[in-house]
């Protein structure tokens, strides 16, 4: 049964449907197989007719996919990990601007650079390749800094700042709370190069993103 859900599971929707259904219990296997198969293939001749309509989440744990339409990276401090720990006092900002795209109908993929699962082994190179190639593909990186210089301090952020803030190619966002520490040269690139104002409040920096697509 595990090899049917690792099969199916290419697709992000089967593989969340699949361990859904294999977790119901007093069910007869080979009924279970048939349940599964005909549940996946629904759902994903679904995604695949209504895809350009609905939003999509990919994380560092799953497959890039070969081509990039409208798309968004959600760049910015990602909470410390070790190889036996996770901090999981601190919340993870993404899950929040998640929520607002889904409230301002989002229709395309999101990308996260965080792993569903932190405590599952993982190679460090191929989380950076992951990040590196989804960057140079999607057509907007949305930063959003709320530092903490000890819980949260973005480092990797501001590197990945540099990197793509004169890039032409890709729709630029920034903002940051006020209170974050460390923003200013940022702030002063972004005016600069961009000629924009940072956005203070991450609501209204995907609110105004959503509305103009």
């Amino acid at each position: 049964m595990e090899r049917i859900i690792q099969v199916k599971g290419n697709h992000p929707l089967a593989e969340i449907l699949a361990k859904k259904l294999f977790s119901i219990e007093n069910v007869p296997k080979t009924e279970m197989k048939r349940m599964i198969n005909r549940a996946i293939r629904v759902v994903v001749e679904y995604y695949e007719e209504h895809k350009e309509k609905i939003m999509n989440i990919i994380y560092s744990d799953m497959k890039l996919p070969s081509q990039f339409n409208e798309s968004v990276f959600l760049a910015g401090p990602t909470k410390r990990i070790t190889k036996t720990k996770c901090d999981d006092k601190t919340q993870s900002w993404r899950k929040k601007a998640i929520e607002l795209f889904k409230e301002n109908e989002y229709k395309g993929t999101i990308y996260i650079p965080e792993r569903r699962d932190w405590l599952v082994k993982f190679d460090y190179t191929d989380q950076v390749e992951w990040e590196l190639n989804a960057l140079d593909k999607v057509s907007a990186i949305m930063f959003w800094i709320p530092r903490e210089l000890k819980k949260m301090p973005a480092f990797t952020t501001n590197t990945e700042y540099g990197l793509y803030i004169k890039d032409d190619t890709v729709e630029f966002i920034y903002g940051r709370p006020d209170k974050a520490p460390k923003n200013r040269y940022l702030d002063f690139l972004y005016r600069k190069i961009r000629d924009k104002e940072p956005y203070n409040n991450l609501e209204q920096m995907i609110k105004e993103y959503c509305s103009a697509k």
